[in-house]
């Protein structure tokens, strides 16, 4: 959960201390020190930019160079602040704690989250506060200056103590319980502050902390072996680990096949085969899930592909989710519509949408007629360009977290097993109320261009989220790698 972040804290203060000790030595001047240690900061901030435009949102969230700049912003902090006689003034102050505040609630349009926080955090430390402080008394208050002290192991404790009793309850917490955990975090946090932290920090000798570490290490790495050797993944059905073992296995580019593509994020598919990709997947994650199920045939018809995810938006270029979206859809259009290595096109998306952004305002589309109409439009568009398209229709989506959820109300005995098998299905006419008319135009339309993997997932009564190998859903939409070989036989078409 919140351990990454202390990992890529690790990563930086091995690394950077005898970076800066290098350049303290070398410019000496703190001037050529700000210069530098900006520069840095720049850098680090342009490639979580980048990433976060190329839609690598999570590379840009976790990795330490990505976030460098999250801790040399403090160090340029600090290197003006020893530099600066200048003081604050009170007006000052409290704009920039009003820009740290409205920076909780509103996010910048292509910069990192809370941007706005730790700019204006840098501001507020850069240089020193006046003398008669507005807020002196709210500083120098013993209690806050106490839960100061404490704060780095409030830190630790609060969110593993959360997410436990969250993961036990599944469902959003009352407000009695959030509190119990809240002080529950804080008296755990008092006395670790006291018995771990300030012990270590003013107490511990280097030998001892030496051995603390050894022990540590052979404990943690001892448990990790046990734990993955001693697990058995034959599970009984519809056990709690046997529908929680589904969880986030939906497809994931490897970066090793990453590949920027006409200034846009792809992915290549079965780069073991020596013949160039004629094959383009097109789409939101909804196309992104299916590549394990077309994968195989790709490897039996020697065959590569390259996908092309427009993470969250639709790739519909008259309609989309919003104006970015739009934006991006036709920026991807541009470039594959283009491309006379593509023969064949499969384009998949999400079809829960009931409202719709028509370039000018958004719009109810309930039956999801607009949307069809829309993917025709692109479909025609290609076929006047001389590809061969194919259009994957919508299957039964639970919509709501699957294996995450499901799992544990029968871990904790939350529902009955009647009740968890009414969970892993649903009534056909549910499906049909909702897509039976756009199937209908779809099929007429495009004929046997036209995917339909819920007729593998439905039968005449039933529209099913797991058969006796597992769970077919990684979340609440994406299928997971058992519902991925399920669908197999629905791409068999597209290679004969």
């Amino acid at each position: 959960m919140h351990f990454w972040s202390l990992s890529v804290e690790e990563q930086f203060y091995i690394f950077f201390p005898a970076l800066f000790f290098f350049f303290v030595k070398l410019f000496k001047k703190i001037k050529i020190l700000i210069w530098v240690i900006f520069v840095v900061t720049l850098l680090s901030l342009f490639l979580n930019i980048f990433l976060i435009k190329l839609g690598a949102f999570n590379p840009a969230f976790f990795l330490l160079p990505t976030r460098i700049w999250n801790f040399s912003i403090g160090i340029l902090a600090m290197l003006l602040f020893i530099s600066n006689k200048e003081k604050h003034n009170n007006f000052e102050i409290i704009i920039y704690i009003i820009m740290i505040l409205i920076g909780f609630f509103y996010k910048l349009p292509y910069l990192p989250e809370n941007f706005l926080v730790i700019f204006f955090s840098f501001m507020l430390l850069k240089k020193k506060f006046p003398k008669k402080f507005i807020f002196d008394f709210f500083i120098h208050n013993k209690i806050i200056q106490y839960i100061g002290l404490i704060s780095f192991s409030l830190y630790l404790w609060h969110w593993p103590i959360l997410v436990f009793v969250e993961y036990y309850f599944v469902y959003e917490l009352e407000i009695l319980i959030k509190s119990l955990a809240l002080l529950g975090a804080i008296i755990l946090s008092i006395l670790s502050y006291h018995f771990v932290e300030y012990n270590y920090r003013y107490k511990f000798k280097i030998n001892s902390i030496y051995k603390l570490i050894i022990t540590t290490y052979i404990f943690f790495i001892s448990f990790f072996l046990v734990i993955n050797y001693s697990k058995n993944f034959n599970y009984q059905k519809n056990s709690p680990n046997f529908i929680a073992d589904a969880s986030l296995t939906n497809f994931k580019c490897k970066v090793s096949n990453f590949k920027f593509y006409k200034n846009n994020r792809a992915c290549i598919i079965n780069r073991n085969s020596k013949n160039n990709y004629e094959l383009a997947i097109v789409g939101n994650s909804h196309a992104q899930m299916y590549v394990p199920s077309i994968k195989p045939h790709l490897i039996e018809n020697n065959k590569q592909a390259i996908l092309l995810p427009m993470t969250g938006c639709l790739p519909t270029i008259d309609v989309n989710i919003n104006k970015e979206c739009m934006i991006k859809a036709r920026k991807y259009f541009s470039g594959y519509s283009r491309d006379k290595n593509i023969k064949i096109i499969i384009i998949a998306t999400t079809w829960s949408h009931k409202t719709i952004f028509d370039g000018e305002k958004f719009i109810q589309d309930p039956q999801h007629k607009i949307l069809a109409d829309s993917l025709l439009n692109l479909i025609d568009d290609l076929k006047r360009r001389g590809i061969e398209v194919f259009l994957i229709g919508p299957i039964q989506i639970p919509l709501y977290g699957l294996p995450q959820e499901l799992s544990r109300l029968l871990k904790f005995n939350h529902i009955s097993d009647e009740e968890l098998i009414n969970r892993l299905q649903v009534n056909r006419e549910i499906y049909d109320a909702e897509y039976k008319i756009i199937n209908l135009l779809l099929n007429q339309k495009l004929n046997n261009n036209y995917i339909e993997p819920h007729k593998i997932q439905c039968d005449k009564k039933r529209c099913y989220y797991s058969d006796d190998n597992g769970i077919f859903f990684a979340d609440g939409s994406h299928i997971s790698k058992n519902g991925a070989k399920l669908f197999v036989k629905s791409f068999e078409n597209i290679f004969k």
